[in-house]
């Protein structure tokens, strides 16, 4: 695990997240109980966004994959383009931590709303934020039609005093955001364009995370 010295988030390879003691995790937060106290961050992603083509699904095409049928014809053409999204994708992660920017966002927002501080360091914090990212990347009915981003994540707030997680919620897609760009409009993006897209992704994500978090906040 290495720290980030930004909101101390702490980014490590999804499968060796350590997992915590769950306890009985509540629906809802309350916000006296995080007035005047202190909440970092973690964060967990898979190493690599992926491209969910459907049409090369529905034929059995899976890109970059040992299981499914050769491409031949039109899902040939569709593969190259897939493929030539996939390399711009991963070049574009390359320059955005999308780890740390989801992460970040998410708990300034939350933080904001539910009255707590920031700290520099999760291991002091009273409350520990933990993002775990399971699978993210780009849908698309096929390379013609509209890819959009999608992110399926796991949100947590450990008490550190207790190490018991007192608010969980699994989050599958946390809405899609809409590019407005076709697959094959998006793969001829720069990579500058690309990382663009990602930003905008990001704080997409983080705020729909923030909201998922303090939405059933009680004040008493």
């Amino acid at each position: 695990m290495r720290h980030r010295p930004l909101f101390a988030l702490s980014v490590v390879p999804l499968l060796v997240v350590v997992l915590f003691v769950s306890g009985c995790a509540s629906s809802r937060l309350h916000k006296q109980d995080f007035e005047g106290r202190s909440i970092a961050a973690t964060a967990a992603f898979p190493p690599k966004a992926t491209i969910h083509d459907q049409y090369l699904a529905s034929v059995g095409v899976y890109p970059h994959s040992p299981v499914g049928r050769p491409a031949m014809g039109w899902a040939a053409t569709e593969e190259d383009q897939v493929s030539r999204l996939q390399g711009l994708l991963n070049a574009a992660t390359k320059r955005i931590d999308l780890a740390e920017r989801v992460a970040r966002q998410a708990l300034v927002a939350g933080a904001e709303r539910l009255g707590a501080t920031i700290t520099n360091n999760p291991n002091e914090a009273d409350y520990v934020l933990d993002l775990r990212v399971y699978h993210y990347g780009l849908v698309m009915r096929s390379y013609n039609s509209e890819a959009n981003f999608f992110i399926e994540a796991e949100l947590q707030v450990r008490n550190q005093a207790t190490n018991k997680v007192v608010w969980k919620r699994r989050m599958n897609r946390v809405g899609t955001y809409h590019t407005r760009l076709t697959g094959a409009e998006m793969a001829y993006l720069t990579e500058a364009g690309m990382t663009r897209e990602l930003e905008k992704f990001a704080a997409f994500a983080a705020e729909r995370m923030a909201s998922a978090l303090t939405k059933k906040v009680k004040n008493g």
